[in-house]
C-alpha cells in the first residue's frame, strides 16, 4: 500500500535520479531543500534510502 511521504536527499544528483524514477507519483518538489513529496510504495521508499541516500522527513497520515 502506497504511503505519502516527504523524502530529503543529500545531493542534487541523487535528488534528480530519484525524481525521474518516481515522476508519476510526485506531489510536490522543493529543489532548494532537495525534497520530494510522493505517494510511494515501501519498496520505493527503501530504494530512495538505500540507493540514493534519502531520508524520510515527514510521513502523512492516511
Amino acid at each position: 500500500m502506497p504511503n505519502k511521504v516527504t523524502l530529503q536527499f543529500q545531493t542534487p544528483q541523487d535528488f534528480s535520479r530519484f525524481r525521474s524514477l518516481v515522476s508519476g507519483q510526485v506531489t510536490t518538489i522543493d529543489i532548494g531543500d532537495l525534497t520530494i513529496t510522493c505517494t510511494c510504495t515501501d519498496e520505493l521508499i527503501a530504494h530512495a534510502m538505500n540507493q540514493f541516500g534519502g531520508r524520510v522527513i515527514r510521513e502523512f497520515a492516511s
